[in-house]
């Protein structure tokens, strides 16, 4: 995979992961965070909890 850069506006979403649409808000805006995915055997997303945490 070669890396590329995007701006946050546009972000490929839809060339990711189908978790990355629900935890990357999280990384860029710098928030802490905990989370669990679940995935079937397909690779798709069928559930997932993301819990924000405080910052230290």
């Amino acid at each position: 995979m070669k890396p590329k850069w995007f701006t946050v506006e546009n972000i490929p979403y839809g060339s990711m992961f189908p978790d990355d649409h629900h935890r990357y808000p999280l990384l860029i805006t710098g928030k802490r965070f905990t989370g669990d995915f679940l995935f079937d055997k397909e690779g798709t997303l069928l559930d997932f909890s993301l819990l924000e945490r405080e910052e230290l």
